[in-house]
């Protein structure tokens, strides 16, 4: 009969470490399903990085609030662009480390944002400044010219042990949330087109993560 070897004296610890393991591994989720319904996302990499991205439950629901004309629901058959956006941005959400700019609350729009920011975050109004960030997700063509699709907004949350969280809080697929001028109409028209051409939709944009993850 074959002897086995057993290490009495580290029993206890293997189960210990095993279980907090598997309690440190449920903190987080997979990109995707993070996106649906909130989350931490855990990436492998530099560790030496104290920082991490979290997915607000509200990210992927859609609102309307017609007192300042925003809107960001979409179509039940989004145009390719916008899943094609949203796809790289499900592979690539460490994408917000490297492309990110700090909201000015003192620009004249900054009433409007923080109506639509009042859905979307906790953070109170004297508190925003410094804290708020968008940034562009793009997609690319055959081509290589990349087009600036969808807005996303990120809270950023600094905690006790000085890790730096990335809080995405939620999607502006029509830039409805600080409108800009765009070939030669000022930021007003732009508002005023893109609300009354995309305000009818009653799609959210979670609807884009649930469905398969198409090929371009």
């Amino acid at each position: 009969m074959s002897e086995v070897s057993v290490d009495i004296f580290n029993i206890g610890k293997n189960e210990e470490h095993s279980q907090e393991k598997v309690g440190y591994a449920s903190l987080y989720k997979e990109p995707k399903n993070a996106l649906i319904e909130g989350g931490k996302v855990k990436f492998e990499g530099n560790t030496e990085l104290d920082r991490e991205i979290e997915i607000s439950e509200k990210f992927a629901t859609s609102d309307r609030i017609k007192e300042i004309k925003f809107c960001n629901y979409i179509p039940s058959d989004p145009p390719s662009d916008l899943r094609q956006c949203c796809s790289s941005l499900e592979t690539n959400l460490e994408i917000v480390y490297e492309k990110n700019n700090v909201i000015d609350f003192s620009r004249s729009n900054a009433d409007r944002l923080h109506k639509v920011l009042d859905v979307y975050s906790t953070l109170p109004h004297s508190e925003r400044e410094g804290r708020i960030f968008k940034f562009e997700a793009e997609t690319s063509n055959y081509l290589g010219t990349s087009s600036k699709i969808m807005r996303v907004y990120v809270q950023i949350e600094n905690t006790p042990n000085e890790k730096t969280i990335y809080k995405y809080i939620f999607c502006d697929p029509y830039h409805l949330a600080i409108p800009s001028e765009h070939k030669g109409r000022t930021s007003k028209q732009v508002m005023e087109d893109n609300y009354r051409k995309y305000s009818s939709y009653n799609n959210h944009i979670r609807d884009i993560f649930q469905t398969k993850t198409p090929s371009f």
